[in-house]
C-alpha cells in the first residue's frame, strides 16, 4: 500500500528526485547517453522552431512547410516549439534553480498559447492572438488565418502540460506526464505517416504541418528519454541482456514497418502490382526485414555471451588460484603459529635454564668466596706473599663471576618482565639514579649537567634500568678526567624526542660500535674498567621493547654520547 493507505505501493525509483532522471539502479552509463539524446532532441526542437520563424520573417514557404502545397507551421506554433524545447532542456543535467524555474514558466506560457488556440477553435471565436507576430497571407482567404490547427494545438497542449508535471513531487503526476507525452508522440507519428502514405485523416485546414509534426515527435522522444524511469521503456537504460536487446530491437520495430509500408505504397502507385498483391508483398517484405534484424541481434548476443563465458572461465580460474593461495597462506600461518609457540616455549625453557644454572653456580661461588676470605682473614700472616696473591685473585674472580651471574639473571628476567607503560617524568628518574650513584662519584671532580627532559610514555622501572646503566658507564669511563663532565638532556629530530647521555671519558673506536649492545661484549680491558658487558645489552632490550632505538657516537679518548628514543611520547 502507499503511504496514504490507498492503492498499490509506490514503485521504488532511483534518481527520481526533483529534476533528476529516474533511471533504473546501476545503469548510469546508458542513462547518461540517453539523457544526452534527450538534450539533443530539445536543441533540435528549438532549431526547428527558430528556422520556422525565420521562414515567416523571410516569407519562405520551404522553411515553414517544406512543400508549398503542404500546410505551414503557424508562428504561434513555432513560438510554442521554442518554449517547449527550452523547457525540456532546462530539466536535464544539473541546471540552476533559476533556469529550471524559467523552464517551468516557458511550459506554462506554451500551455496558455496552445490552450487559447484550442478554445478559439472550439467556440469559433478570435481572441486576437493568431496574428500577433506575422500576418498569414497564405490562409487569409480562410476564416481563421494564422491560427494553430486543432490537432497541432492539442499536441502542444499535451506536451506543455506534461512538462509542467515533470518535476511534481507526486509520483502519479510523473506517470501522467509520461502518458501525455506518449499521446502527443503518437499523434505526431500518425500525422507523419499520413504524409508518407498520402492519406489525410483530417480535413485540409486541420492538417498539422510537417515541420511541426517532426518537431513535436522529436520533442516527445526527448521527453520520454528524460524521465525514462516512469515508462515501460526504462529497460533501455539497463546494462543487462534485456537492455542490450531493447536498444537494438526497439528502433527496428519502428523503422522496419515504416520502411515496409512506405515502399509498398510507392511500388503500388508506380503500378508494379495491384491492390490484391500488396498485402502479400507487405507481409513478405516485413518478414525479410525482421529476419535480418533478428539475425543481426542474435549474432551480437551470441558474441556477447561467448565473451561472458570467457570472462566467467577466467574468473573461475582466478578464484581457483586464489583458493590455492589462501590454502597455502593458511598452512603457512599454521606453521608460523606453531613455530611461534615453540619459540615461546624455548624462551621459557631458556629462562628457566638460565635461572637454574645461575642459581646452581651461586653455591660453589659462595663457598669459594667465603673460604678464601677466611683464609685471608685468619691465615694471611702464615702464608707467603705469593699465596696471598693467589687467594686475592681467586676472591676477585669469584666476585666478578657473581656479578656476571647477577647481570645474566637480570637480562633473562627482563625478557619476561611484563611492561606497564604510563606517562613518566625522565627528570625525576634521572634525579633518583644520580642520588643512588652518589657514592660512586665521591671524592671525584664530576660535573653533571641535566638539561630539558620532556615527559614521555614508558615503563618507569625499565626506563630507570636504562638511565642506571648509561650513567654508571659515564661515571666509570670518565675516571681519570679532571674534571669529568656528564651531560643528560634531549633534543628534537624529525618531530621526535631523542634523549641522550654524554661524557668526556675514554670513548671507544667507532668501528666497533655495532658490538656495544651485545651480551658480554666489551671494548676495554677489565684491568682498565671493570664490568661484565651486560649493561648496554639490557639498555638495548628495554628500548626495543618500547619500540624505540638506541645508538652511540664516540671517538677514542674523546668521550661518548648514547642516544635513545621512545615509541610513544608526550609533547614537551
Amino acid at each position: 500500500m502507499n503511504p496514504e493507505g490507498r492503492g498499490p505501493a509506490k514503485p521504488v525509483r532511483v534518481g527520481a528526485g526533483s529534476g533528476t532522471p529516474a533511471w533504473p539502479a546501476g545503469d548510469g552509463a546508458h542513462a547518461s547517453r540517453l539523457e544526452t539524446v534527450a538534450s539533443w532532441a530539445a536543441v533540435f526542437t528549438i532549431v526547428m522552431a527558430a528556422v520556422t520563424l525565420l521562414g515567416w520573417t523571410l516569407d519562405n514557404h520551404v522553411l515553414t512547410s517544406i512543400k508549398p502545397v503542404w500546410p505551414s507551421t503557424k508562428p504561434n506554433g513555432a513560438v510554442c516549439g521554442l518554449l517547449l524545447g527550452f523547457s525540456l532542456w532546462s530539466r536535464l543535467g544539473r541546471r540552476r534553480t533559476a533556469v529550471r524555474a524559467a523552464g517551468q514558466g516557458a511550459a506554462a506560457l506554451a500551455l496558455a498559447i496552445s490552450g487559447l488556440s484550442l478554445v478559439e477553435s472550439a467556440v469559433d471565436r478570435n481572441f486576437g492572438i493568431d496574428e500577433l507576430l506575422f500576418i498569414d497571407q497564405a490562409t487569409a482567404s480562410q476564416s481563421h488565418p494564422g491560427r494553430i490547427v486543432p490537432f497541432g494545438a492539442a499536441i502542444l497542449a499535451l506536451l506543455s502540460l506534461a512538462l509542467l508535471l515533470f518535476d511534481t513531487r507526486r509520483w502519479r503526476g510523473r506517470y501522467v506526464a509520461q502518458a501525455l507525452v506518449c499521446v502527443a508522440g503518437f499523434i505526431s507519428f500518425t500525422v507523419l505517416l499520413s504524409y508518407l502514405y498520402g492519406v489525410d485523416f483530417t480535413s485540409g485546414y486541420t492538417r498539422v504541418a510537417v515541420p511541426a509534426a517532426v518537431a513535436t515527435l522529436v520533442l516527445s522522444v526527448g521527453a520520454t528519454l528524460a524521465r525514462l524511469g516512469y515508462t515501460p521503456l526504462a529497460i533501455l537504460a539497463s546494462s543487462g541482456a534485456g537492455g542490450g536487446v531493447a536498444r537494438q530491437l526497439l528502433p527496428a520495430t519502428v523503422i522496419v514497418p515504416v520502411l515496409v509500408g512506405t515502399t509498398a505504397v510507392a511500388l503500388w502507385r508506380l503500378g508494379f502490382y495491384g491492390v490484391a498483391f500488396r498485402g502479400a508483398l507487405v507481409v513478405s517484405y516485413t518478414v525479410v526485414m525482421l529476419l535480418a534484424v533478428t539475425v543481426g541481434i542474435c549474432r551480437r548476443l551470441d558474441h556477447a555471451d561467448a565473451e561472458r563465458l570467457r570472462v566467467s572461465a577466467d574468473l573461475a580460474a582466478a578464484n581457483e588460484r586464489l583458493a590455492g593461495t589462501n590454502a597455502r597462506l593458511a598452512e603457512a600461518n599454521t606453521r608460523l603459529v606453531e613455530a611461534n609457540k615453540r619459540m615461546h616455549e624455548a624462551i621459557d625453557e631458556l629462562g628457566s635454564f638460565t635461572y637454574s644454572v645461575s642459581h646452581d653456580l651461586r653455591a660453589p661461588l659462595r663457598s669459594m668466596s667465603g673460604f678464601s676470605r677466611i683464609l685471608m682473614d685468619e691465615y694471611a700472616e702464615d702464608m707467603p706473599e705469593q699465596a696471598r696473591g693467589y687467594l686475592d685473585r681467586v676472591q676477585r674472580s669469584s666476585d666478578r663471576m657473581g656479578a656476571l651471574i647477577d647481570d645474566l639473571l637480570a637480562f633473562s628476567r627482563l625478557g619476561r618482565q611484563p611492561m606497564s607503560k604510563r606517562e613518566v617524568d625522565p627528570a625525576a628518574i634521572v634525579s633518583a639514579v644520580l642520588a643512588e650513584q652518589e657514592g660512586d662519584r665521591a671524592g671525584r671532580p664530576v660535573r653533571i649537567t641535566v638539561g630539558d627532559l620532556p615527559r614521555g610514555v614508558a615503563d618507569p622501572v625499565l626506563l630507570k634500568v636504562v638511565y642506571t646503566n648509561l650513567l654508571s658507564n659515564a661515571v666509570k669511563f670518565t675516571r681519570g678526567r679532571d674534571p669529568a663532565r656528564i651531560e643528560i638532556g634531549s633534543r628534537r629530530e624529525n618531530g621526535r624526542v631523542v634523549f641522550y647521555v654524554a661524557d668526556n671519558g675514554a670513548g671507544f673506536d667507532p668501528r666497533y660500535a655495532d658490538k656495544l649492545f651485545g651480551v658480554f661484549q666489551r671494548l676495554h680491558r677489565s684491568e682498565q674498567f671493570e664490568g661484565t658487558g651486560v649493561g648496554l645489552a639490557l639498555c638495548q632490550r628495554v628500548i626495543a621493547r618500547h619500540g624505540g632505538r638506541i645508538w652511540a657516537e664516540a671517538a677514542q679518548g674523546k668521550g661518548a654520547t648514547f642516544f635513545f628514543t621512545l615509541s610513544e611520547e608526550v609533547s614537551a
